[in-house]
């Protein structure tokens, strides 16, 4: 405020002074309307602008919050498959292996805000997948994949009736269809490894999906927030323009001053009052500079 206040007050003075000195008229207003008007079209810029860093903000807020639940959703499948893991003394396998390490990283996906999940969150389906102890190969992470398309089988079994039509199982406590929130990706290849429609239907562990959307949500997270970072930059610099533009409302107030003042009815020689003072001032200041110029270099040449 202090800062558009000065602005004001110096487009305001700027105006007057020249509006008086130089002898304008109304002419001169009616030019200067045309700045005026356009400053409409800057205005809108800065509405405009504003508009969309809010709307990065909220997307980016509305991302880490399907990015959050998602985590939290898999975690709890993932918890139920541990225990059935546990319970079927399959606890050496390579999906029930991975079912308990991956508690840990999903615990923490469901914990990262949302200046936090587009640097540590998956980049990759492969950080899901991969062992706390050891790298994870790729013909591995396909085993992990195709013990969970079994398991999911298992409990909601998928009934073929012939002619391209299935019946699925009924939801219930351990078969449920995925929101489809958490499930906006498709599985990741090869192409044929799981129904690339599980959307559609119930299953017990929808990895194949979610994981998927994780990674892709941790991208869109990214840019984001590269794109408030960069709306924040510039809105410094549209400040410089407001600030600007706070003279030049200075200056349509000031047009009004000298109408309502009726300086047009000055005679020109107290219109240009501070012409001669303002000429003699730049006379006077210049031969001071070129003395003290003269003197230091005198000083010098000793």
């Amino acid at each position: 405020m202090p800062l558009l206040a000065i602005s004001l007050l110096t487009g305001w003075c700027i105006t007057v002074i020249v509006y008086d000195t130089l002898n304008l008229n109304d002419k001169f207003r009616s030019y200067y309307d045309h700045l005026w008007y356009t400053t409409a079209l800057l205005a809108g810029i800065f509405f405009v602008a504003d508009s969309i860093g809010n709307q990065h903000a909220k997307n980016l807020a509305e991302e880490n919050q399907v990015s959050q639940a998602a985590s939290l959703y898999l975690l709890d499948q993932v918890r139920s498959y541990d225990q059935f893991c546990k319970a079927e003394g399959l606890t050496e396998t390579s999906s029930c292996v991975w079912a308990s390490d991956v508690q840990q990283t999903l615990n923490e996906y469901a914990a990262y805000g949302s200046a936090t999940f587009y640097r540590l969150g998956p980049a990759d389906s492969s950080e899901i997948y991969a062992d706390i102890r050891r790298p994870v190969t790729a013909r591995e992470i396909i085993e992990i994949r195709e013990e969970i398309k079994l398991y999911n089988l298992m409990v909601c079994p998928v009934e073929d009736l012939g002619k391209g039509i299935r019946r699925y199982a009924r939801p219930s406590r351990f078969c449920q269809q995925v929101p489809p929130a958490f499930c906006t990706s498709f599985p990741d290849p090869p192409e044929g490894l799981v129904d690339k429609d599980m959307i559609i239907h119930s299953v017990a562990l929808a990895s194949e999906c979610i994981i998927p959307t994780l990674v892709v949500s941790r991208a869109r997270q990214e840019n984001s927030n590269a794109a408030i970072a960069s709306n924040q930059q510039n809105r410094y610099q549209r400040w410089w323009l407001y600030i600007a533009l706070a003279a030049v409302v200075g200056g349509k107030i000031a047009n009004s001053t000298t109408k309502v003042a009726n300086l047009d009815q000055r005679s020109a020689h107290d219109r240009r009052r501070l012409v001669q003072p303002t000429i003699r001032g730049l006379f006077s200041g210049t031969r001071r500079l070129a003395g003290t110029y003269k003197a230091i270099g005198r000083w010098f040449g000793r």
